[in-house]
């Protein structure tokens, strides 16, 4: 059986040739160096690609980004020697460490829509409020939701990219809230976006673990 190299797969993912979606059984499984973590990569709303796309492997102590080897029931590829399969997804990284967390639920306070972004769920503790694990909920920016609810044990996913692409987070602000209000959901016109047979189909399959 004629297998294909690690340094192949680079090769072609930054050629830019793997940039649609791929049928099922082709990017089922992700591996990466052992101490990597699987980050996410966000798209432009209509952006329609493989999981190669969507996930790399990062490596949180060097800070080093690289491409993850992917296989698949109807691939010949191999993952080189001691590659990790399905590592978790990295821990969110706060650019300020003074920022502080909204613990209760998730919106968060908000003066403009800029404050306001869509986001997917990927840690959800024993009795969490809103969202369920890799549902879509409206972030705020100065206010950022802990998904994890302050708590020690909770599951973590490596969701599928699409939760969010029917919505649109924006700031709800009414005349008696004192220019101040909780970053909501709302969904936005599908006519523009992608049909079911464009959309991306080729995504890892959800893996959570408990922590």
């Amino acid at each position: 059986m004629k297998l294909i190299s690690a340094t192949t797969i680079l090769l072609i993912s930054s050629s830019g040739v793997a940039n649609a979606a791929l049928p099922p059984g082709y990017q089922e499984f992700m591996h990466c160096p052992p101490g990597s973590c699987s980050l996410f990569i966000e798209h432009d709303k209509g952006f329609a690609g493989p999981a190669s796309a969507y996930w790399k492997c990062y490596d949180e102590r060097t800070g080093e980004t690289t491409e993850a080897v992917w296989t698949g029931q109807y691939t010949e590829i191999e993952a080189p020697e001691g590659w990790i399969q399905d590592p978790g997804e990295c821990e969110p990284q706060m650019s300020d460490p003074t920022t502080s967390l909204n613990f209760d639920k998730p919106g968060g306070l908000c003066t403009t829509d800029s404050d306001c972004r869509t986001k997917i769920r990927s840690a959800e503790p024993l009795g969490a409020v809103g969202p369920r694990l890799c549902g879509c909920y409206a972030a705020s920016r100065q206010l950022p939701f802990d998904e994890t609810e302050g708590q020690t044990s909770f599951r973590r996913a490596r969701c599928r990219p699409g939760a969010c692409d029917r919505f649109e987070a924006y700031c709800p602000l009414a005349s008696n809230d004192n220019g101040m209000a909780e970053c909501a959901l709302r969904p936005i016109d599908t006519s523009s976006t992608l049909s079911s047979e464009d959309s991306p189909r080729s995504r890892p399959k959800k893996h959570t673990r408990s922590t």
